[in-house]
C-alpha cells in the first residue's frame, strides 16, 4: 500500500513538472518603428537646401510599402458589396462570404518641412529617418572652409569644378538603373548620397573622373 502511494505521488509530481509554462507576454514593438518629431536648427545653411536634400535622399514615393493585406476586391454586387454581399455587409447564409481581414498598419512615411523663423528643419519619421536628418544637417551646416564631419548615413562630396546638379544629371544618364540616391546642393558645391559602401566607393571614383576643370 505504501509503495502504491509513493508511485502515485511521483506520477503527480512528474505530471506537474512537465506541464507547459504559461504563455510569455509578447514583446513591445521596437522603438525604431515608432514615429518621432525632431527640430534641427541651422546656423549657416539654408533650411530649404536641407529640406530638398532630405526629400531626395529619403525618396518618399519609394518608401511606401505594399498595399495593406486583406481581401482582394472582386466584382461588386448591386448593394455595393462583393459577391454574396448585401449593402457591403457579411451574408451569414453564404459560407464563402467572410469578413475582410483587418488592414495591416501602414508604415511610417518620413515628412519634413521648414520653419523659417528659427531657421529650422522639422522632421517626423522613425529613428532611421531622424538619424539621416541629423547627419544631413551636420554636413550642410559646416562653415565654409572647414572639413566636413564624418557621419553614419550620408556620404558628402565637395566639388571643385563641376556643378553639383549637372554632375547628378550626368551620373543618372550614365546609370539610369542606379539604386543609390543623390542630393545635389548647387550653391554649396556639394553632392550628397546614400547607399552601400561599394556604391559610395564607385561614386567617389566617378566623381574623381568627372570633377575636372574646363578647358
Amino acid at each position: 500500500m505504501l509503495r502504491t502511494l509513493l508511485l502515485s505521488t511521483a506520477l503527480v509530481t512528474t505530471t506537474v513538472a512537465a506541464a507547459p509554462a504559461p504563455d510569455e507576454p509578447k514583446p513591445e514593438p521596437k522603438a525604431n518603428d515608432k514615429a518621432g518629431i525632431e527640430v534641427y536648427r541651422l546656423k549657416n545653411a539654408d533650411p530649404n537646401d536641407a529640406l530638398e536634400a532630405f526629400n531626395s535622399l529619403t525618396g518618399q514615393p519609394n518608401r511606401l510599402g505594399p498595399a495593406p493585406g486583406g481581401r482582394q476586391p472582386g466584382p461588386r454586387g448591386p448593394g455595393g458589396g462583393g459577391p454574396g454581399r448585401r449593402g457591403g455587409t457579411v451574408d451569414p447564409t453564404d459560407p464563402f462570404d467572410t469578413a475582410p481581414a483587418p488592414a495591416a498598419p501602414k508604415p511610417v512615411v518620413a515628412r519634413a518641412l521648414v520653419d523659417a523663423r528659427p531657421r529650422s528643419l522639422v522632421v517626423r519619421g522613425v529613428a532611421q529617418d531622424l538619424q539621416l536628418a541629423a547627419d544631413l544637417v551636420a554636413v550642410l551646416d559646416t562653415p565654409e572652409g572647414k572639413p566636413l564631419p564624418a557621419v553614419k548615413t550620408v556620404k558628402a562630396f565637395r566639388l571643385e569644378h563641376i556643378d553639383a546638379t549637372d554632375l547628378a544629371a550626368m551620373l543618372q544618364a550614365l546609370d539610369p538603373q542606379m539604386s543609390y540616391r543623390m542630393a545635389p546642393v548647387g550653391r554649396m558645391k556639394l553632392l550628397l548620397a546614400t547607399g552601400t559602401d561599394e556604391q559610395m566607393k564607385e561614386l567617389a571614383e566617378a566623381i574623381k573622373e568627372l570633377d575636372i576643370p574646363a578647358k
